[in-house]
Parts: structure tokens; C-alpha cells; sequence
């Protein structure tokens, strides 16, 4: 007997181990910048966040800012170009203001994020837009269309860089380096005049035991476009340093790339998120926000609330992501809306009239 139980644990323990992350209260106010805690099991270890911004801490026509506090988590450590990126009210996917450049008199319009020192592993989500009238980068050149969408990077242009991803056209994507040896092309619903959500997670690794994974947010849902395991991309002494926002396009008239919502994490457990959508099944969702934590344990997370696209009182999902991608079911919530909290039987601002 005593040998079966044995057996039993060894087996049931790696599938308890391996659970994914379940949500079972949501306690706090919905609402945008707001504190809310977040109960349930499985979440296992946080990312280290090091940047979120939605542009709203800025000035309409003012440049980015870099100082301390100019981001909602983290900052900016740079600011580069003639014309500058600015906060511009011209287009923005949430709130009233976004990241806007002018690529009329200067290929390098864009902003840089540092990474902690030896960061091998990272997970980037943003909104990028090519506003409804105008042109990507290049268009009309000799030399072609050519705009680096976000350029993840070690020491420079041509160390452990990564761009992710490349435009060459509207139809035309792929992750380029001019160090490494990972390289894809792939298809996309991206199009001038529509906000596109993406997301990537890079796994530096070890020679060939790292990862790249890239997610697009379409009209039909969650869309996994890259799911690369077990590929090299950077050697035993590579590292990323920063992250670039809009990090090169071609000199061009009536081009002003815009962005909005952009989040960095970094380290082991940098896959690991909240994110709020609009249906109960993740990969269902055709709106997505992102949640940041200011703590993480495996049964309790407390974070702050980002509505991006949502409405002030729009009913939604909230989502647990842990370190190894495992999506949690989606936790009906009401933004605006103060959640119920329960304590053993008794729930506080429960109504009287739900089971």
C-alpha cells in the first residue's frame, strides 16, 4: 500500500505542478488606475515589470518624456530624432493621448526602454498604428518600404538586435537581425487606418534551446503567428539591453507611426501577466488590455488596471497568465464596478439575488 501511494504522488504531483492558473475573486474598484487584488491558485512567480505607458502622464505636442515618472510604471531612458516623438491627441487607442512621429525629416523617431543587466528573456505587448491617410515608412522611396516596428537590442543596432517586426508592406512581415541568426517571415491582418495589438516573447536560451513566440490580436481572436522552440538566437554571452519604440523607418512625407499601451517585462517569469479581454476564452478575445502587478504570489496578486479600449462600465473577462504561457478560464468582471469579495461563507457586495 505504502508503495502505491508513492507511486500515486509521483504521478499526481507534476499534474498538480503543471495546473493552470485559476481565478476565484477579483476584490477592488474596476476602474482605470486603479488597485485591484486578484485571488485564485496556480499563478505562479511574477515578471519583473520595467516599463508600461499610455501616454497619458504627457502634454499634447510635448516630446516623450524620460524623466523619472514620465511612464505610468517605469520610464523612458532616451529620446531620439529632430522632430522628436511627441504626445499627440491626433490618434489615440486609449485615453486621450499616444506616441506619435514625424518621419518627414529623420529616419530615427523613437524611444528606448533599458533592460535590467543580463536580460535573456522578454515579453513586450503594444498597439501600433499607420493613422488612416498616411504612409509607411519608405513609401515612395527608391529604397523601398523598410519600418522597424519595435527593435529589441544589445549594445546597438548590430549586437544581439532583434526587429520585431519588419514592414516591408502592409502584407509584408518578419523578424530580421543584422547580428543574430534568427530569422521568420510570416502573414498578418495589418493594415494603414486600424490599431494592431502585438505581442512577443524571446527566450535568449542557450545556442539552440531558445524561443520566440509572437501573438496578433485580429479580428477573430488571439492569433499565435510565430510558436519557435528549441532555436538559437543568442549565444552564451549575449544579452538585450534596451528596447526601441518605432526604431527606424526611411525618411518620409506623411508618415507619423503611432503607439500606445506599450508593456515590458523581463526575466524567468517575464511570459507571466493579467489581461482583461471581452470574451470568457482567451484566444477568443478581440480586445485585450494589459493589467500591471505591483505584487505576485502563487494564490494572490494585487495590480493596477489599464481600460484601453474598453468602456467605463463594459463587462469583461479577466485573465492569469503564468511563466510558461498557461492561460487561467476568463473571471466575468464590470468595469467601474466594485467587485465582491469573499470571506469563507460570507461574500461582501454580493446581491442578494445570485446562488
Amino acid at each position: 500500500m505504502k508503495n502505491l501511494i508513492a507511486v500515486l504522488i509521483i504521478f499526481l504531483f507534476p499534474l498538480t505542478a503543471l495546473a493552470a492558473p485559476s481565478v476565484s475573486g477579483v476584490s477592488g474598484t474596476v476602474s482605470n488606475g486603479q488597485s485591484i487584488t486578484i485571488s485564485g491558485s496556480a499563478f505562479g512567480t511574477g515578471p519583473n515589470v520595467v516599463l508600461f505607458d499610455d501616454f497619458e502622464r504627457g502634454t499634447n505636442g510635448q516630446n516623450i518624456s524620460t524623466s523619472v515618472g514620465g511612464a505610468q510604471v517605469g520610464r523612458w531612458n532616451e529620446i531620439e530624432g529632430s522632430n522628436y516623438p511627441k504626445y499627440s491627441n491626433a490618434n489615440a487607442l486609449s485615453g486621450s493621448l499616444a506616441f506619435r512621429a514625424n518621419m518627414s525629416a529623420y529616419w530615427l523617431e523613437n524611444v528606448a526602454s533599458n533592460l535590467p543587466a543580463s536580460t535573456k528573456k522578454v515579453f513586450i505587448s503594444w498597439w501600433t498604428l499607420i493613422p488612416s491617410g498616411t504612409v509607411l515608412p519608405g513609401t515612395g522611396s527608391g529604397e523601398g518600404i523598410n519600418w522597424k516596428n519595435i527593435w529589441l537590442q544589445g549594445a546597438g543596432t548590430t549586437d544581439d538586435d532583434l526587429v520585431i517586426p519588419l514592414f516591408q508592406g502592409e502584407d509584408s512581415l518578419s523578424i530580421q537581425s543584422n547580428s543574430l541568426p534568427y530569422s521568420k517571415y510570416f502573414a498578418s491582418q495589418f493594415s494603414i487606418g486600424t490599431w494592431k495589438r502585438f505581442a512577443v516573447y524571446v527566450d535568449g536560451g542557450t545556442g539552440s534551446n531558445g524561443a520566440f513566440h509572437f501573438w496578433e490580436l485580429t479580428t477573430s481572436g488571439v492569433s499565435q503567428r510565430i510558436n519557435d522552440n528549441g532555436v538559437a538566437i543568442l549565444d552564451a554571452s549575449g544579452y538585450f539591453e534596451q528596447v526601441r519604440i518605432n526604431g527606424y523607418g526611411r525618411v518620409t512625407s506623411n508618415c507619423y507611426p503611432t503607439f500606445d499601451d506599450v508593456y515590458i517585462a523581463t526575466g524567468d517569469n517575464a511570459r507571466a501577466r493579467v489581461e482583461i479581454g471581452n470574451s470568457a476564452t482567451y484566444a477568443n478575445c478581440t480586445k485585450l488590455t494589459v493589467v500591471t502587478p505591483t505584487s505576485w504570489s502563487a494564490s494572490s496578486i494585487t495590480a493596477k488596471v489599464w481600460r484601453g479600449q474598453f468602456g467605463a462600465t463594459e463587462a469583461a473577462y479577466l485573465f492569469v497568465i503564468d511563466s510558461t504561457g498557461a492561460v487561467s478560464s476568463g473571471y466575468a468582471i464590470t468595469f467601474a464596478s466594485t467587485s465582491p469579495t469573499m470571506s469563507g461563507a460570507t461574500c461582501s457586495g454580493c446581491s442578494l439575488n445570485v446562488p
